[in-house]
């Protein structure tokens, strides 16, 4: 088997909190687009080491779990030697809470981040396995206002403006989900009945609504009214779909994230 090997530099340094203390438990998040450096935590005396070959490359930092402190990041941390590298991690207020249904169902495996005026993002904190897979999160940032964003698996599912940071707060994201009414009716072959869907929970911009009849895509509206008439005789499976306004930027996370896309909400069904 043929193997060549790289030279890797040594990097060393101490991760402080923003009153000056060391800070043990923040880990590393070093990548370009050739490597990936393996993840460190800093000891109990804020201390870390890591090795990397020569380059340009994203330098992260994650704070410890639930802490008050800012995720760290340098987009343009050159390596060309073994070098000392210390850190000063900014304190910040902190939003937390839950992202459910509005029936209080919980959804897991959201990433969470907020958004600034300029376009700046500040991403979901370190997380515990628990606290992921109950459905929590919590993001921390400098005083502001903010939009607050959620997505799951590369899709935008959640949006809301005006978030103010002054102090830390709770607050729990209630994703939305689609009815329709009314939920039955009799209608005659040939006559026009409207159909109104309606969007519970979320907070975002919510347009192009798509229509279907026994699974068939029938209509594409900016208004939530569907105007269906049967032609013939018989039982009919009425559904809809709302999507979220799409978001074209991607988010200035520790890690790359894909572009966000639409997401579709499934109306509950209605039989005519």
């Amino acid at each position: 088997m043929d193997m060549s090997l790289v030279v890797g530099y040594k990097i060393t340094g101490r991760v402080f909190d923003s009153s000056g203390n060391t800070l043990p438990g923040a880990s590393t998040i070093v990548s370009n687009s050739t490597w990936t450096v393996p993840s460190v935590t800093s000891d109990g005396s804020g201390y870390y080491t890591i090795y990397a070959p020569a380059g340009t490359y994203l330098f992260g930092l994650w704070p410890p779990m639930n802490s008050n402190l800012i995720n760290f990041k340098n987009n343009n941390f050159t390596v060309t030697s073994d070098m000392t590298y210390d850190i000063v991690m900014s304190s910040g207020y902190k939003v937390s809470g839950f992202i459910q249904y509005p029936s209080g169902e919980k959804v897991y495996g959201v990433t969470t981040y907020l958004v600034n005026g300029t376009g700046y993002s500040f991403s979901s904190g370190h997380y515990t396995d628990s606290l992921w897979l109950s459905g929590g999160y919590y993001i921390v940032a400098p005083a502001g206002n903010y939009t607050i964003k959620a997505q799951l698996n590369s899709v935008l599912i959640y949006s809301e403006s005006n978030v103010t940071l002054s102090e830390d707060i709770t607050k729990d994201l209630t994703l939305p989900t689609v009815s329709i009414s009314p939920p039955t009716a009799v209608i005659d072959v040939g006559q026009s009945y409207p159909y109104v869907a309606t969007t519970t929970g979320g907070s975002g911009t919510y347009s192009n609504f798509k229509w279907y009849v026994n699974g068939t895509a029938k209509a594409t509206t900016d208004n939530p009214t569907f105007n269906f008439s049967p032609d013939s005789i018989g039982t009919y499976l009425v559904t809809a779909k709302v999507r979220i306004l799409q978001e074209l930027s991607q988010p200035n996370q520790l890690l790359p994230q894909p572009k966000l896309t639409p997401r579709y909400y499934h109306a509950k069904y209605l039989h005519l």
